[in-house]
């Protein structure tokens, strides 16, 4: 049974296209969203719905057993939005990335924590397709570490717009609002006294957050983790407080 939400297989899809009839992709014949197939395949061409049945059989068959494994190395569950990132990432590569000697791997074992800067950049590295830089893939990987990062799949529901046709950063007015991604750390830096200004208790407080606070507060508390393994006694709430300053919190 697939583990890819219908959110990351709308995103695979969405970076992958469709195509009747297969072409050579690089180093292997591709048809549908990306699927590769052989030489003698689909001599008619594929439907839409024969391209996302066999996108479906790949994920489950040969892209999430890799995801899986890295998992199990990791020793913790994925959260859905981490899973269907890097099934995105070894759809599109294969398990060429699960290595030790690579940043992403180790990043997504657990090894080391890196900024969000840092995880973008080790990501955008494995846009390269048959010796060339691809715009394409770089943009890909780019969103495949939002996606990994923030849960945002670059499909218009982390943004609204206003009366005026303006993006605007949504707003999670409660904390029962909050993204899976983002929970737990809004509510820990909330419990802590960090984050002030809310009102009420429980899901149903009151918080007004924007999702770009909500990033933020996930990165306060990554960072925090990774001072207080390094800095033996120091106490958790004092380098969120430090780091919390520092944000503008």
């Amino acid at each position: 049974m697939l583990r890819t939400s219908e959110r990351g297989i709308a995103f695979i899809k969405d970076h992958e296209g469709f195509v009747t009839y297969k072409i050579w992709d690089y180093k292997q014949y591709s048809i549908g969203y990306g699927s590769h197939c052989g030489v003698a395949d689909y001599p008619n061409g594929i439907t839409k719905e024969q391209g996302d049945k066999l996108l479906r059989q790949i994920l489950e068959t040969e892209t999430e057993p890799i995801v899986a494994k890295v998992e199990r190395t990791r020793g913790k569950k994925f959260l859905q939005c981490e899973w269907d990132a890097l099934t995105s990432l070894t759809y599109n590569l294969g398990a060429q990335w699960v290595s030790p000697q690579y940043s992403v791997y180790k990043f997504a074992t657990g090894e080391y924590q890196m900024d969000e800067a840092a995880f973008i950049a080790t990501m955008q590295a494995w846009c390269h397709a048959g010796g060339d830089k691809l715009e394409g893939l770089e943009r890909r990987r780019t969103q495949e570490a939002r996606l990994y990062l923030y849960g945002d799949y670059s499909d218009g529901k982390p943004f609204n717009k206003n009366e005026n046709g303006k993006e605007e950063s949504i707003m999670y007015p409660k904390l029962k609002d909050v993204p899976e991604w983002a929970h737990d750390e809004v509510k820990a830096l909330i419990d802590a006294g960090i984050v002030l200004g809310t009102q009420g208790e429980g899901e149903d407080r009151q918080i007004d957050m924007t999702h770009s606070e909500c990033r933020c507060c996930v990165w306060m508390v990554r960072y925090a983790e990774e001072l207080i393994k390094n800095v033996p006694g120091v106490a958790a709430k004092d380098v969120v407080k430090a780091i919390a300053e520092k944000f503008g919190f």
